[in-house]
């Protein structure tokens, strides 16, 4: 999480100051590939500083590109449609949430159970409802890396899910319009063109009258 907040911060300071949005969006979805591929190549004794340094990496990347989607849809969309693309977006997001949480339960539930079904003490019902803490403490304890083994392979299938899906996100941000973010100042009418109006309203108003 706080990788993101960083990443996001990132891209929010710069984008202002090159103009362009869809190389952070380009960039990021890079680097949050390169963490997800790094997630799914974790093992059994994989140390603290690897994981803890992919998910850094996945979340720098992810808040690169957090945000792109809402700024191109207000540099390239007309003002009126601004708001009906802003709730397009919010609503894709809280849908892929909302379906791919209840995905990678379900795989991750379907790979234990095919791992772990023949092993003596270990019902269905426990490999579902119970989380790897109180399923390891239920097992005899040589019977535990058979468990552990069972448990990474299938977090690393709920991964190749997130790694599918980041590498797609590169291809549709690699489609983004290159549009810039800078708006051009408005040109200041001069003198001449302020009186040329103040004396066409009031010839306007002396014969109204």
């Amino acid at each position: 999480m706080l990788s993101l907040v960083v990443g996001s911060l990132a891209s929010g300071f710069t984008t202002p100051k090159i103009g362009f949005y869809t190389p952070f969006a380009i960039v990021g979805s890079c680097i949050m590939t390169i963490g997800s591929g790094l997630l799914t190549m974790l093992q059994v004794d994989t140390s603290e500083a690897k994981w803890i340094g992919y998910q850094i990496i996945y979340g720098f990347g992810m808040g690169l590109c957090f945000q792109q989607s809402n700024l191109a849809a207000q540099t390239v969309l007309p003002t009126n449609d601004v708001p009906i693309g802003l709730a397009v977006i919010f609503f894709s997001q809280l849908l892929g949430a909302a379906v791919l949480v209840p995905v990678g339960e379900n795989v991750l539930s379907n790979q234990l159970l095919n791992k772990l079904s023949g092993i003596p003490g270990i019902s269905p019902d426990l490999i579902t409802l119970s989380g790897a803490t109180s399923l390891l403490d239920s097992v005899p304890a040589n019977l535990r890396n058979t468990v552990l083994v069972a448990y990474n392979e299938s977090l690393r299938t709920v991964f190749q899910i997130g790694l599918i899906l980041s590498a797609l996100s590169v291809l549709g941000n690699a489609t983004l319009e290159w549009a810039s973010v800078l708006k051009d100042k408005q040109p200041i009418p001069d003198t001449q063109d302020k009186s040329v109006v103040n004396d066409e309203v009031k010839n306007a108003g002396g014969e109204a009258v």
